[in-house]
């Protein structure tokens, strides 16, 4: 079985694994650079709207799935053919670069409610989440950004092989991950529209960067997946 793993391995494209290796770098390096890099100066976020929210401890489970699909999609969108990879990486980098940006120079924090305010299903998982990922790193949300970007490049052009089940999955649970942020006080509102818009236009930078480049490079598109 490990042999038949190692071959499939081996067989996957190798721009697949630069792809790969640098989305993860990049992700650790937006998550952890500004908790290195850490202001004692935090604009409290939230508004009426939002204490309104109740809190849904169940959501949790959501939330925390969010990196399972995330891992998911981005292997689909990577493997499925190089113009849809190149454009989601491409836009990627861009809303990482903008949000490393926005947590280093506007850092920002919210209230969360206190232990005693969780019970039901999942409030054990909130608690763990909150011990682990303090609020500091909101606008714009990293779990709407790409909750939002991995679906919409399923309905670009070039991933039109993908099956219209597997975009409405996406994209539903897409949403819900993004309204568990805001259900389990991990974000506010405000950081799950700019997340959502910076995903929209980044991928709307991108697609424009890779239009241009396709047709310099032609050959570069249609090039063997290797």
């Amino acid at each position: 079985m490990m042999s038949k793993l190692s071959e499939k391995l081996k067989s996957l494209p190798k721009y697949f694994w630069v792809l790969a290796a640098v989305t993860a770098a990049s992700q650790f390096t937006v998550y952890y650079l500004p908790r290195v890099l850490h202001s004692e100066n935090l604009t409290r976020l939230s508004s009426a709207l939002d204490d309104k929210i109740p809190v849904v401890p169940a959501f949790a489970y959501v939330y925390v799935a969010a990196f399972v699909f995330w891992v998911v999609f981005y292997i689909v969108l990577y493997l499925m053919n190089k113009r849809i990879a190149y454009r989601v990486f491409t836009a990627d980098l861009l809303c990482k670069l903008v949000c490393v940006l926005a947590f280093c120079l506007y850092p920002c924090t919210m209230d969360q409610p206190a232990e005693s305010e969780l019970h039901g299903v999942g409030a054990w998982l909130m608690r763990i989440i909150y011990a682990l990922d303090e609020p500091t790193q909101l606008l714009p949300s990293m779990h709407c950004y790409i909750s939002i970007l991995l679906p919409l490049a399923l309905f670009s052009k070039y991933a039109n092989k993908t099956s219209a089940r597997l975009k409405i999955f996406a994209a539903s649970f897409g949403v819900l991950i993004c309204l568990s942020t805001v259900f389990i006080k991990q974000h506010v509102l405000m950081d799950v529209y700019t997340g959502a818009a910076l995903a929209a236009i980044a991928f709307a930078i991108s697609s424009i960067i890779w239009r241009f480049i396709d047709k310099a490079r032609p050959g570069l598109a249609n090039a063997p997946e290797k």
